[in-house]
């Protein structure tokens, strides 16, 4: 290799090669007792540099109940660490069973998390001999054992009751008293790690009841509004009941004391629950970004939707005002809980993107496909229900086909919360119909609308964020629920000028800011804007719901599948904005390995992509933020392995020595670099 090329790589390796990056990292680690990963000092695990691990607080600093409010809320633990939070956590509820719970612990403590959280359920059934069973399998927890924050749930407390429950967990808080109010000890208690706050508040006592007892809910009240909770950057509630299933759960919906507490507060990023045995996070309130995230996912017996059934833990990321949520869990089938299912931003500084969230073209024969780009779209890929299937017809390629007699297409995922759209709202479809039913149903183009089996059809989390259909009249009717499953219904002020065998856009707009909604054919607006109250009147829950393209599902019919549409379907585009303009159909992802800027080309704009973000902190970033910065394998760092996975792919796309003779011609800017680097090179030589 000539002398040139030698320097020339040097410089774009950003200096040295890694080898010699690897021996010096390992030397600097030697002298702290840090291991090495990837070339980075990584103490206790972590992978964002060579930086302290923040204290433990000892939990045996916390007061004893009955101090004043003061003492209390501003003494209540002894909190080492930043100004800002930038800490992981990790939570897994409804672990009953114990089987996986050892393996969960082990697989969370590869990320290092500071704390865990529990909410409730631990075991089958609450004892003492259950309860160490449980303790011994989590013992080897990284944070440490008293770093295992767990609020009891139904099935912790039949037996052993909150004495037994106060004992065996003697190292959580006492309960303190805030604005004269006193909750129950180690089950109504708060803990504080760096600036972040989490409360645990019980909704399963023995002694005062299941459902939310008055006292803890004013208690966490009272917290909430403390000046000292007021100050943290970060507050996570968790419990054992979820709120938005309200009736079953007598937590009282997004419109009760529960969740008003906590969303009045301003505080909370997320309460996290348990009890159904699913993932399922949500923002089920339309006036507050609060998210509900049910955690039920530390053992079988599921509860919800089949893509919802996943074991595994959720894994929190903070990074001063941004909060990252990943879900892992076993999508190889391999016995490790290391993949990610689901992503998302949990809270951040910035406003929230907005933008297409699905895209269904129904351009594949054998799958429903969301090709909505991300971050907003979540890849929530669907099926053909009975007769339903794609043939030619339309202007842009296949169509769906539907005979109006069952057959539908569904799209659905572990992260389809991106589809329940409360607030803003923009949906699009192109229709051709056959026939048009006088059914009350009309005839539905889509619709969000929940299915489960078991669930009593009448909570908040089974409403529909929205529902579009053409009635027999050529009207077009648009509706949503709230609240109890209460209709908000809308039809056009005109009918539709539109005939049997004729392709129209139909699209409905709901503006959230203003209360207005409008409906358009062909661009053109049909009938009058009607309004509603946007302080009272918008949808919430929903999180239990898929989408439903070509058919309703009526929990008030004995039938339940309702309102099919006959005909052909297609382009259907769902904004989470309101938006008038022609949708252009979005180029399908060319999908090359390691095309860092997605111009479906492997070229030296990738490589000065990944040499730019070498070794840089990924901390906070999502995975696809950190793959456009040359994180290739998934591991929130650009490191060596990034570098080989990167040359790999040049070279299999290339031919051998293609990534060589990249190396060779440098960007004009590096030319200075390069004669500066050439003339000390010649001036040290012997």
């Amino acid at each position: 290799m000539s002398v040139k090329r030698s320097l020339v790589k040097l410089l774009l390796l950003g200096g040295l090669p890694w080898a010699a990056l690897d021996g010096i990292a390992a030397k600097a680690c030697d002298t702290c007792g840090c291991r090495v990963d990837g070339g980075i000092c990584a103490p206790g695990g972590s992978s964002q540099g060579h930086t302290a691990q923040p204290a433990i607080f000892n939990l045996s600093s916390y007061k004893s109940a009955g101090e004043s409010p003061e003492a209390a809320s501003s003494g209540q633990a002894a909190v080492q660490g930043a100004a800002t939070s930038s800490f992981k956590f990790a939570v897994v509820g409804d672990t009953q069973g114990l089987q996986f719970l050892q393996k969960l612990t082990t697989d969370m403590n590869s990320h290092n998390p500071a704390l865990v959280l529990y909410p409730g359920d631990l075991v089958d059934s609450g004892s003492v001999s259950a309860w160490n069973q449980w303790k011994s399998l989590s013992s080897h927890f990284i944070g440490g054992p008293t770093m295992r924050l767990p609020v009891p749930g139904n099935h912790d407390l039949p037996v052993g009751g909150d004495v037994q429950w106060q004992q065996s967990f003697s190292w959580l808080p006492n309960s303190p008293v805030i604005g004269g109010v006193k909750g129950i000890d180690k089950m109504d208690y708060f803990v504080d790690y760096q600036n972040t706050r989490f409360i645990s508040i019980t909704t399963d006592s023995q002694a005062n009841g299941a459902g939310g007892p008055p006292a803890a809910q004013q208690w966490l009240t009272n917290l909430l509004n403390d000046s000292s909770t007021q100050s943290k950057d970060h507050v996570f509630v968790y419990s054992h009941h979820p709120i938005t299933f309200n009736n079953y759960d007598g937590t009282g919906g997004t419109a009760g004391p529960w969740w008003q507490s906590m969303a009045q507060s301003g505080v909370v990023d997320s309460v996290f629950v348990g009890h159904w045995h699913q993932y399922q996070p949500s923002q089920p309130d339309p006036y507050h970004d609060m998210w509900e995230t049910i955690a039920g996912t530390g053992n079988t017996g599921f509860s919800g939707h089949s893509w919802q059934n996943r074991i595994g833990f959720t894994l929190v990321e903070i990074d001063g005002p941004r909060v990252v949520s990943r879900f892992y869990g076993d999508a190889d089938n391999d016995g490790d809980y290391d993949d990610v299912l689901d992503e998302f931003v949990m809270s951040d500084s910035a406003p929230r993107p907005t933008g297409v969230v699905a895209y269904y073209g129904f351009q594949d024969g054998m799958r429903n496909v969301d090709a909505a780009p991300g971050p907003l779209g979540k890849g929530n890929t669907g099926a053909y229900v009975g007769d339903a299937k794609t043939v030619a017809g339309s202007v842009n390629g296949p169509a769906l086909s539907l005979d109006g007699v069952g057959d539908y297409a569904y799209g659905a995922g572990i992260g389809d919360y991106n589809l329940a759209v409360l607030r803003d709202l923009t949906i699009s479809i192109r229709a051709n119909f056959d026939v048009l039913s006088a059914g009350a149903d009309g005839n539905t183009l889509v619709s969000h609308t929940a299915t489960v089996a078991g669930y009593t059809d009448r909570e908040e989390a089974v409403n529909q964020p929205y529902n579009l259909r053409i009635r027999g009249d050529r009207k077009l009717q648009f509706f949503w629920e709230r609240d109890d499953n209460v209709k908000e219904i809308f039809t056009s002020t005109l009918a539709a000028d539109v005939d049997a065998g004729q392709w129209h856009e139909y699209r409905v707009t709901r503006d959230a800011a203003s209360g207005e909604v409008a409906f358009y054919i062909d661009g053109v607006q049909l009938g009058d804007t009607l309004t509603f109250d946007p302080l009272t009147r918008l949808p919430t829950g929903g999180a239990q719901g898929t989408l439903q393209i070509g058919i309703n599902y009526n929990r008030d019919s004995a039938q339940k599948w309702t309102g099919g549409f006959d005909g052909l379907l297609d382009e259907l585009v769902i904004w989470n904005e309101v938006n008038r303009d022609p949708f252009v159909p979005p180029d399908l992802p060319c999908d090359l390995f390691a095309d860092l800027n997605a111009d479906c080309a492997l070229t030296v704009a990738d490589w000065t992509i990944l040499r730019t973000w070498q070794h840089a902190s990924m901390a906070g970033l999502t995975l696809a933020e950190a793959a456009a910065r040359g994180d290739l394998n998934g591991d929130l760092r650009n490191d060596h392995e990034d570098f080989v996975l990167f040359k790999s792919a040049y070279e299999s796309t290339y031919g051998a020595g293609s990534f060589e003779a990249l190396l060779s011609v440098p960007e004009p800017s590096a030319w200075a670099l390069i004669a500066a680097a050439s003339a000390l090179f010649l001036f040290r030589r012997p």
